[in-house]
This record gives structure tokens, C-alpha cells and sequence, in this order.
């Protein structure tokens, strides 16, 4: 951390010292572009004993980083009453450290969504705002999905604390279904609901899904009048492969739930 930022994180603890000092939980959605993780972490975030709801775009070192999370939500206004905090991991170079996955603290929350629709649907983020070369067209979107898919897997398979899976569709086919098994698996007082907070930076670039359906407030199926997009057959073929070989493993170490 910078000087400045030491201090500001010094000045937190003497003036809302649960902010940094007191024992939390950290949440971390593992998984993919496109894949409604942001719809998820909407409606996590909307829980009052969670904090955060979008990607903070941040690798997780060591503890340092924790706190550094943290302090970030302390400076948005957040109150320091939550029990977890919460963010998402959609790219290989935001990883977790093996100090950070030892940690009893830690929960790792893994889903990924069949290639068939992930990657339309990365095309049509990639319509609505740019994101760079790296992720221009479908070859490379191809190979973005396939790296993602060793990444999840190298994180899942070294945590202490055994992840939770479930195929990504059950967010928006059976939300209710997940969002029971969600509030016992976190032992949350109140459970999760469908319907979620709008929060100032919704919908907003570089905060996830950029389309309206995020801004409703509660889960909206895919629309019907999308565009379509066509995925060439050896691309599709080479994720589909990576997503059954992935899937695979991820079942041998995280407990699944919805799916078999």
C-alpha cells in the first residue's frame, strides 16, 4: 500500500475501528464473463450481512489485500455491520493467493455457464462497451473462456475450506432452488431473494453487466430479440470441451449443489 493510502486505512481504524479490525468473512465467486455473475453478486450484495457487489478487478497476495478491501468498502459508506465480504474473480490475472485459500475465512462460490450461450453473449457485452484487443472477436474470446476454465480450477482445488458449485443456468431457471441452498450454506439469519438493490454504479462499465436487465432489480430472463450470434463449430467444439473437462473436475472438489 502507498503511504497515503496507510494512512487513511490508520485513520479508519481509529474512527471505525470494526471496519478493518473486526472478524469478517471473505466471498468469492469464481467463474467466467457472462456467466450472470453479476446478477448474483447483486443479490448477495443486497443481503445486509454482505458487502459488495460487483468485480473489484484486484488479486488477492496476502492479507494485505483483505484489508485493503475492506477499507475500500469503508470509504463508500458501507457500515462495518456485515458479516462477509464479498467479490468476484472473472480473470486469470485476478487470482488467490495460497495464503488466501487457506484461510478458514474464506468461502469460494464456483459456477460456469455452457459455451453455447457464454460466448454470444461475450459478443454482445463486446457490442455494447469495448473491451480492448484481447477480447476482440471469437477466437479470442474462445481462448479466454478456455484459460478461465484452468484458472477456476486451480483455485478451487486449493481450498482449504471445501467450494460450492452449481452450473451457472440455475440463476435465472431455478433462483429460488439456489438461493435456499445460498442462505443455508452461508448460514445467513435472514435467506437471499430474487429481488435485488439498484445500486448507484448498476450498469455502469467496468461494474459488470452493462445491459438493462440489470437495472430491473430482480431477474429477467434472457430476451428472445437479442441478435443472434453464430459460433463457428471448431471454436464451439474447442470450449466445449475445456467446459466438460473443467466441469468435470471442479465436481471432484467443490460440493455441489443443483447439479449432478
Amino acid at each position: 500500500m502507498r503511504l497515503s493510502t496507510l494512512g487513511a486505512v490508520a485513520r479508519t481504524c481509529v474512527t471505525d475501528p470494526r471496519a478493518l479490525l473486526a472478524p469478517k468473512r471473505y466471498v468469492f465467486l469464481l467463474s467466467h464473463m457472462r456467466s450472470y455473475s453479476t446478477l448474483l453478486a447483486h443479490i448477495l450484495g443486497s443481503h445486509p450481512e454482505i458487502a459488495g457487489h460487483f468485480e473489484r478487478l484486484a488479486a488477492y497476495a496476502g492479507w494485505p489485500d483483505l484489508v485493503r478491501a475492506r477499507f475500500t468498502e469503508a470509504q463508500s459508506g458501507t457500515p462495518s455491520s456485515y458479516r462477509y465480504l464479498l467479490d468476484k474473480l472473472l480473470h486469470n490475472e485476478y487470482r488467490l493467493d495460497g495464503s488466501i485459500l487457506d484461510r478458514d475465512d474464506v468461502r469460494l462460490v464456483v459456477f460456469l455457464r455452457r459455451p453455447a450461450d457464454a460466448l454470444p453473449s461475450m459478443v454482445r457485452l463486446t457490442r455494447m462497451t469495448p473491451l480492448g484487443d484481447r477480447f476482440e472477436g471469437l477466437p479470442r474470446l474462445t481462448e479466454y473462456y478456455r484459460a478461465r476454465m484452468d484458472g477456476i480450477i486451480a483455485d478451487a482445488s486449493h481450498a482449504s475450506h471445501r467450494p460450492i458449485y452449481f452450473d451457472a443456468e440455475a440463476i435465472v431457471d431455478t433462483p429460488d432452488a439456489l438461493l435456499a441452498e445460498l442462505s443455508t450454506w452461508l448460514e445467513l439469519s435472514a435467506p437471499l431473494s430474487p429481488e435485488y438493490q439498484v445500486f448507484d454504479d448498476t450498469g455502469e462499465r467496468f461494474r459488470g453487466d452493462v445491459s438493462p436487465r440489470i437495472t430491473q432489480g430482480r431477474i429477467v430472463k434472457k430476451s428472445r430479440s437479442e441478435a443472434p450470434v453464430e459460433v463457428p463449430p471448431d471454436l464451439l467444439a474447442e470450449a466445449e470441451k475445456a467446459y466438460r473437462q473443467a466441469r468435470e473436475r471442479i465436481l471432484e472438489v467443490c460440493e455441489p449443489i443443483l447439479a449432478s
